[in-house]
């Protein structure tokens, strides 16, 4: 049996760099960059380009990724081991 998964597109990509840049402890200027750096045309350059700690990004998209595929799949009538 085979399983269509739906592409998401841009716009859970563009929530999760928010969500980051809202969770960044590295103080409240570096917050504001990620922010800003999320605004109009070219919006991952930037954003990759302010990142300070480019491995809990990754870590954190990561993370977000596993959660909507695990999601997913349980909506679908799957249960993944040891999730």
């Amino acid at each position: 049996m085979r399983l269509f998964v739906p592409p998401l597109g841009s716009r859970a990509a563009y929530e999760d760099r928010a969500e980051f840049a809202d969770t960044v402890m590295d103080g409240r200027r570096l917050r504001e960059v990620l922010a800003f750096a999320l605004r109009g045309k070219g919006a991952v350059r930037r954003f990759k380009d302010a990142l300070s700690d480019r491995e809990s990004w990754f870590r954190f998209a990561n993370e977000r990724s596993l959660r909507r595929a695990v999601d997913w799949l349980a909506e679908q009538g799957y249960h993944p081991a040891g999730h």
